[in-house]
């Protein structure tokens, strides 16, 4: 109770300072309606596009591990295809790898049925308290207990889907301060979630503890148990590579630090946006308007870690 009081508390003290940030446009990208499909990446492991995430599926004689349950609207045709790729129709567990409704929308249907869903702590936290976000002007309201995460953990956890052995890891403040990666290295395949992104700058949600150089942390740590082979699939888009992760973050801890020159010189917000700082990256990343003030954001929440801006 102490940490969801103290959350509040600090969203309070965040919005008030908010308005310079609201940006008039769709906050999170809004994942477009689309047919299911399958797609094998190993002999125990499947992809299902089009559920409002990329879903990864491990595969067994007893049943399937989820990795993320898509948007609301398309779990019961998520959940019937994740089941019919094991002969028991079971689903034995669910992974939410953050608190965010592309991730949690099959919980509701899942949790009833006294499935496992694993989370990071901070992750049922914010699922149970209700908060708003205040850039992308969305309020959460708490979850009902039984749709809740039910099996969390600090930092990281093994378990088996059959042959398949599943390792996972939370990376803290990173898009938010309860994301988590699952790997699966019989498979060479790392579920990234929202902490890879493909075509569009990554956010970091200051809101709910995310912060630049946390990211380009939990990118390191992905490329850390990579090799040229590793296939590491994103919320969206097609699988990546070890090379597309150093591509992201060297530009994450390049951006990070260029940030830090902002605060030190007395820059505002706009004013380094208006200096286009990130305009060699933009050709593959996008538009950076969004992803600047984000990170503008985040770091003055750890402004002390930055030598020489006070």
């Amino acid at each position: 109770m102490e940490q969801i009081s103290g959350r509040r508390a600090f969203l309070k003290t965040a919005m008030a300072s908010a308005a310079g940030l609201a940006l008039t446009r769709d906050a999170w990208a809004k994942p477009r309606a689309e047919a299911l499909s399958v797609t094998r990446l190993s002999g125990n492991l499947v992809e299902i596009m089009g559920a409002g995430c990329n879903v990864v599926v491990a595969t067994s004689p007893d049943g399937v591990v989820m990795v993320d349950g898509g948007l609301p609207e398309h779990s019961a045709a998520l959940i019937k295809l994740a089941k019919e790729q094991s002969p028991a129709r079971k689903i034995l567990a669910l992974f939410n790898t953050n608190w965010r409704p592309p991730h949690t929308g099959s919980n509701h249907t899942v949790g009833k049925d006294g499935v496992k869903i694993l989370a990071h702590e901070n992750t049922k936290l914010w699922m149970g308290a209700d908060f708003d976000i205040p850039w992308a002007h969305e309020t959460h309201k708490p979850w009902p207990a039984y749709a809740l995460p039910n099996d969390t953990f600090y930092t990281s956890g093994k378990m088996m889907c059959g042959a398949e052995h599943i390792d996972y890891a939370h990376v803290p403040q990173a898009v938010t301060d309860g994301d988590i990666y699952v790997h699966f290295p019989d498979s060479n395949v790392i579920a990234a979630s929202d902490l890879v992104t493909v075509g569009t700058y990554p956010l970091s949600d200051w809101a709910t503890g995310g912060w630049i150089r946390g990211l380009a942390n939990a990118t390191k740590a992905m490329m850390d148990i990579s090799d040229d082979k590793t296939r590491i699939i994103p919320a969206s888009g097609p699988a990546q590579s070890k090379e597309d992760l150093k591509l992201q973050h060297d530009m994450l801890a390049e951006m990070d630090h260029r940030i830090g020159e902002f605060f030190k010189n007395g820059k505002s917000v706009d004013e380094m946006v208006a200096a286009k700082p990130t305009k060699e990256f933009d050709a593959r990343w996008g538009d950076p308007e969004m992803f600047l003030r984000l990170a503008y954001k985040g770091v003055r929440g750890h402004i002390r870690e930055y030598p020489g801006v006070i």
